[in-house]
């Protein structure tokens, strides 16, 4: 019969226990915040940045390898185009216009990559990695 007793005061304890509201639970058991745990929430803020960073760089990268690309395909095809020139004129007065003709297209095709290059956004600037905590050591 104390076995049964036992058995139901045991039973009647542990349904107690397993209906106890979370609410009553002591909210100053939350875990603060340690040193350790913000840096590792800064590095990875750190490193979604530098995601980000990476992709703007190659972005940047890309359109200025484009507008380098046409910068020199105008100035081979002025060259080409004075080069031939060269090769049928007879007069120098001929030669001087043409010589006078490539350089103008060469000064605008230096404007022309000059001006993209400055209406390109400004670069984008690395993000900061942070500095690990020193960790104190505790005297014993």
């Amino acid at each position: 019969m104390k076995v049964v007793r036992f058995a139901g005061l045991a039973l009647s304890v542990g349904m107690l226990v397993l209906n106890t509201p979370v609410a009553l639970a002591d909210a100053s058991m939350t875990p603060k915040p340690t040193p350790q745990s913000s840096f590792d929430a800064a590095m990875l803020q750190y490193k979604l940045e530098m995601d980000k960073y990476r992709i703007q760089i190659q972005e940047r990268e890309k359109i200025r390898k484009e507008i380098t690309q046409r910068f020199m395909t105008a100035v081979t095809q002025a060259n080409k185009t004075a080069k031939s020139a060269l090769g049928l004129a007879t007069t120098p007065e001929t030669k001087a216009t043409i010589i006078s003709v490539q350089r103008n297209a060469i000064a605008l095709a230096v404007l022309a990559r000059d001006g993209a290059i400055l209406s390109m956004e400004p670069a984008p600037v690395q993000p900061i990695k942070p500095i690990r905590p020193k960790v104190s050591k505790a005297k014993s």
